[in-house]
C-alpha cells in the first residue's frame, strides 16, 4: 500500500509544472468522489480539459504519412 510520505517524495521529485498538474488532479479526483448530477460532474471535467488544451502539435495521422517511405 502506498502512504503519503511515499507520494509526497515522489511529488518534490517533480518540476513545479507538474507538481500543479497533480495538484490538480487530486482536486478532480476529490470533486469526483463527491456525489453530485451528471452535469456536475460534467462540468468538472470540462474545467479540467480547458486547463490542458496547450498542445500546439499538429500531427498528420493520414495513411500517406504514415506510410511514406521517402
Amino acid at each position: 500500500m502506498v502512504n503519503v510520505e511515499t507520494i509526497t517524495e515522489k511529488v518534490r521529485m517533480l518540476p513545479v509544472s507538474s507538481q500543479k498538474e497533480v495538484f490538480e488532479f487530486v482536486e478532480i479526483l476529490l470533486e469526483r468522489s463527491n456525489t453530485g448530477s451528471a452535469p456536475e460532474k460534467a462540468a468538472v471535467w470540462e474545467k479540467w480539459t480547458n486547463g490542458h488544451r496547450d498542445n500546439r502539435t499538429i500531427v498528420d495521422d493520414s495513411r500517406e504519412a504514415i506510410y511514406d517511405n521517402d
